[in-house]
């Protein structure tokens, strides 16, 4: 069933971060980014040097990121995947989606193995345990994004390891552990449930069983060290947090994320939204993701109260969100998570508990689990399809620039940082031309105003800042080390005001040729997609309302 409703991830778009594991794979074509496996999956290396080519060349990263940002995940078990995909059917984008689906099917095999030998007792219970954990919508883009197919691989392994502790083979844990970890950091929350099984299940004594978890910490450790000694981590991002370097951000951080994983994991609250949604969005998805982790805290509470076995779940699950609290709020990565919370939402099911759960509650969560997250799971298997069509369709004006590779391509407005930081890697990942310079101004997550102020100068006035959405801070954590003026091969921009907090509010970028010379292009996002705009008149101002997230995706 969770494979079936995963079907409609079949089709021939690739996007976002597909085309970056591609061009690492099969020969890149920006200097910027690396190659091979160990490239597969840097987006920003924290060279100064290369992440000021990929500005230029307007490859993920805005004008106003970090030069020194390293966004780079060491997943070389994952990266192997892809290569054979590549190598096997390079031009196949369904069978890499079928690939996909294997891994699934075999992520919710393993979680049945561990649910039938931990609930033993009650066969019903673990089968329900595994039916809504194969439903779940967080299973959606995990299938549905060919980049978060190392979510999937992690979770094997990390079920695998799991599954070993509690059958006393330690060392294929160990080996599994680190199989997992070589897949994706997502393996790190196996250890909740081995640390908690260890603790709260096992009935040696206290001595024994510490001594038991020192080689899964030394194992942690040592790829900690490699994942250092190897360049791979993250700096200076306000989404990716280092649990070592960033701990005053990740600790304020964390209550938010905390939510928005425990929300999205009982209910129906989505965190790709807050992370990608706007402020007063992200605001509100935190209000309901806490009054569903409370109600449904409340609900189990006879459960986990009497039985130790809910009491692991429960206790396994919360600390497995922990480890996630480092990377900005996603549902693919709750996987580990759902492991433990289907458990919980099983002995709401009437028949399956001795125990008489609250009726209403009962059925809020059963029915959600039940009925409700398998139609979104279709609908969210689909979407990176969808959304690679609309970028397809949206970016068709770029193939009608004559010379393009000559030219300085001008984005005055995007929806959103992604949909214009992906336009050059994947127009290069399909064989496209690529511009010799892309640049955009500000996205449009919130309104804004750009008036032209000489013959080469445009100035913008974002009243909000240019962090004021969660996902601006991807590329910039602190302000303080944002001069004043920045130079580029096609502008300078001069921030001439900015807020504490939001980043710079007023800005103005003076080109080196006329706004009007033939070597620059401007594009704006009219409607659902770009199209050719001349610069507006001197004294002249463009007003640029903020763009729907509803209307993206």
């Amino acid at each position: 069933m969770g494979v079936s409703l995963c079907l409609p991830a079949l089709g021939p778009e690739r996007v976002l971060d597909d085309a970056v594991i591609e061009l690492a794979l099969r020969g890149g074509r920006f200097s910027g980014l690396d190659s091979g496996l160990f490239g597969a999956f840097r987006f920003a290396s924290g060279d100064a040097q290369q992440n000021r080519e990929l500005i230029e060349r307007g490859v993920l990263l805005p004008w106003w990121s970090e030069l020194e940002l390293r966004i780079a995940f060491l997943r070389p078990l994952s990266a192997l995947t892809h290569a054979l995909d590549f190598a096997c059917w390079p031009r196949s984008p369904r069978l890499m989606y079928a690939h996909s689906l294997v891994w699934l099917g075999l992520v919710i095999a393993v979680a049945a193995r561990l649910h039938r030998r931990l609930e033993r007792r009650y066969t019903w219970r673990a089968f329900a345990a595994t039916l809504l954990f194969a439903v779940s919508p967080s299973f959606g883009p995990a299938v549905g994004w060919l980049s978060g197919r190392n979510t999937l691989i992690a979770t094997f392994f990390g079920i695998c390891a799991i599954t070993a502790w509690v059958s006393g083979c330690r060392l294929r844990a160990l080996c599994l552990f680190a199989a997992g970890l070589a897949s994706g950091e997502l393996a790190l929350c196996a250890l909740a449930y081995i640390a908690c099984h260890t603790w709260m299940l096992d009935p040696r004594p206290a001595r024994a069983r510490i001594r038991s978890l020192l080689p899964v910490a030394f194992v942690t450790l040592l790829w900690r060290g490699l994942h250092f000694a190897s360049g791979f981590g993250a700096s200076g991002s306000g989404a990716y947090l280092d649990p070592l370097d960033d701990v005053s951000a990740l600790l304020a951080a964390a209550p938010e994320r905390l939510l928005s994983g425990l929300g999205a994991a009982v209910g129906p609250v989505s965190a790709d939204l807050i992370f990608v949604g706007g402020r007063d969005q992200a605001r509100a998805s935190l209000v309901l993701a806490a009054l569903l982790a409370l109600t449904f805290g409340f609900a189990v509470r006879r459960a986990v109260h009497c039985e130790p076995l809910a009491r692991f779940w429960a206790l396994s699950a919360l600390l497995a969100l922990v480890p996630l609290c480092a990377a900005p709020p996603n549902d693919r990565g709750l996987l580990l998570v759902l492991l433990g919370v289907t458990p919980l939402v099983s002995r709401l099911v009437p028949g399956l508990s001795h125990l008489r759960p609250p009726r209403v509650l009962a059925a809020l969560f059963v029915g959600w689990h039940a009925l409700g997250a398998p139609a979104v799971l279709a609908l969210r298997a689909g979407q990176f399809q969808k959304l690679g069509q609309r970028t397809a369709e949206s970016t068709r004006i770029f193939d009608t620039i004559p010379e393009l590779e000559r030219r300085t391509v001008v984005v005055l407005n995007p929806p959103r940082d992604l949909f214009a930081s992906y336009i050059q890697l994947e127009r290069a990942a399909r064989g496209a031309g690529v511009a010799r310079h892309l640049y955009w101004l500000s996205s449009s997550s919130s309104a804004f105003s750009i008036t032209r102020v000489a013959v080469d100068t445009l100035e913008v006035r974002r009243p909000g800042g240019y962090w004021a959405a969660p996902l601006e801070r991807l590329y910039r954590r602190d302000g303080t080390s944002l001069r004043p003026v920045l130079d580029f091969a096609a502008f300078s921009a001069q921030i001439l005001e900015k807020t504490e907090l939001e980043g710079p509010s007023v800005v103005r970028f003076r080109f080196r040729v006329p706004l009007e010379h033939e070597s620059l292009v401007f594009v704006a996002w009219h409607g659902d997609r770009y199209t050719l705009v001349a610069p507006p008149a001197l004294g002249h101002t463009l007003r640029f309302e903020r763009a729907a997230l509803e209307s993206l995706l």
